[in-house]
Order: structure tokens, then sequence, then C-alpha cells
């Protein structure tokens, strides 16, 4: 994702208008020659955003299952050992 902030609403650069409010693109939308041409022009603010893509929610549950321990392994409170010690 590259996002584009004008410092003056309307500057024209790589075929486009550009606006002072930071606009998203996604990667595709320039080439790589109009992409160091955006980068290098001092009026305006170019910035290359990560990937963010969302994992699929079946990936990050089966992240869970393997992580987490199996709910018959879980100890007991301490205070259940504690009250039986003094009942016997």
């Amino acid at each position: 994702m590259i996002r584009i902030t004008a410092l003056d609403d309307g500057f024209r650069r790589a075929g486009m208008a550009h606006s002072a409010t930071p606009t998203e693109h996604p990667d595709d939308t320039f080439s790589q020659e109009q992409l160091q041409e955006l980068q290098a022009e001092p009026l305006l603010l170019v910035e290359v955003l990560p990937d963010t893509k969302v994992a699929p929610a079946g990936e990050d549950e089966q992240v869970k299952e393997e992580t987490d321990p199996p709910a018959d392994t879980a100890k007991p409170p301490a205070k259940a050992s504690s009250k039986t010690r003094g009942a016997a």
C-alpha cells in the first residue's frame, strides 16, 4: 500500500492530482519509475506501507489450538488442595 499526501492540494505528478488529505493506493498503481519520481518530489509525502493482509480466521484458530494446553491437563486451584488437607 502506498500513501501519498500532497503539501499543495491538487499537485500533479505521475499522471494524477494528489490531495492534501492522505490517500492510499494499491502497490500496483504506479510503476517502479513513477514511484521513484513520487518519492523524490519534495512537495509529496510518500509512504510505502507494509502489507497488512489479514490472516484467515482458520489459521489463527489453528495456532491457538496448537499452543494452548489441553483442558484435561489443567492443575486444580491451590485453595482446593489446602481444604482437603485441613479436612483430614
